[in-house]
């Protein structure tokens, strides 16, 4: 035996296809329009100074940071995807040895002079949470 289409199946397809079409169309297409990507905030005594959308930088730049009373500083050479603390005029340099920062959780710090850089998914709901919780 054949079997035929019936009217109440031609409506779920349609229905089916409308709905296919209407998320494709407010669907984001690039990371641009959806927010998404990594944001590398740099601080100083608990004070946001710089921050960096990882994913649009070109060219590769360094910036030096001096404490408040400009006896110390830390130098940070940003990369497209990518960014480290090169240099210190602290004694131990734990934050120079954290290397190249590139994923969300990921954080270089200078307790002498209170000085982090760390990155947090940017457009993520999860960029609140610490990197364990993920």
């Amino acid at each position: 035996m054949m079997k035929y289409i019936k009217p109440g199946d031609a409506i779920t397809v349609i229905a089916i296809l409308t709905m296919i079409l209407i998320s494709t169309v407010f669907t984001p297409i690039s990371e641009e329009q959806s927010g998404t990507g990594i944001l590398a905030l740099v601080e100083r005594d608990g004070i946001l100074i710089d921050t960096f959308l990882l994913d649009r930088i070109e060219l590769s730049s360094v910036h030096t940071y001096r404490t408040l009373d400009d006896k110390h500083f830390n130098t940070v050479l940003v990369e497209p995807g990518r960014i480290c603390v090169v240099s210190t005029d602290c004694p131990a340099q734990v934050d120079v040895s954290c290397g190249w920062l590139s994923m969300p959780g990921q954080s270089a710090i200078c307790l002498p002079h209170r000085f982090i850089v760390y990155l947090v998914a940017k457009g993520n709901a999860m960029s609140d949470w610490d990197a364990i919780a993920k």
